[in-house]
C-alpha cells in the first residue's frame, strides 16, 4: 500500500507540474518514463515478488527498471539546469 500510495503522489505532483521553458520534450520524456516505471512496478514487479519469484523480479528490477530510473534522474537533472 505504501508504494501504490507513494507512486500516485508521485503521478499526481507530475500532472500538476509544468514543464520548464524550452523542455516540454524533456519533461514528457520523464512523465513517460516514469508511467512506464509504474506500470511495470505494478503489472510485473510486485505480481513476482507476491508469487515468490525473487529471481525473476531482481532481474527486472536490475534490468529494464534500473535503466528507468536511471534515465529519470538524469532528466530531473537537466530539468533543473
Amino acid at each position: 500500500k505504501a508504494i501504490k500510495d507513494t507512486a500516485e503522489a508521485v503521478s499526481a505532483m507530475l500532472a500538476k507540474m509544468k514543464a520548464p521553458a524550452g523542455k516540454d520534450a524533456k519533461f514528457k520524456d520523464l512523465v513517460d518514463t516514469w508511467n512506464a516505471f509504474k506500470k511495470t512496478r505494478a503489472d510485473e514487479l510486485i505480481p513476482m515478488l507476491l508469487a515468490g519469484k525473487q529471481e525473476d523480479a531482481e532481474k527486472l528490477a536490475g534490468g529494464v527498471q534500473k535503466e528507468r530510473f536511471v534515465k529519470m534522474m538524469g532528466i530531473v537533472d537537466e530539468l533543473g539546469k
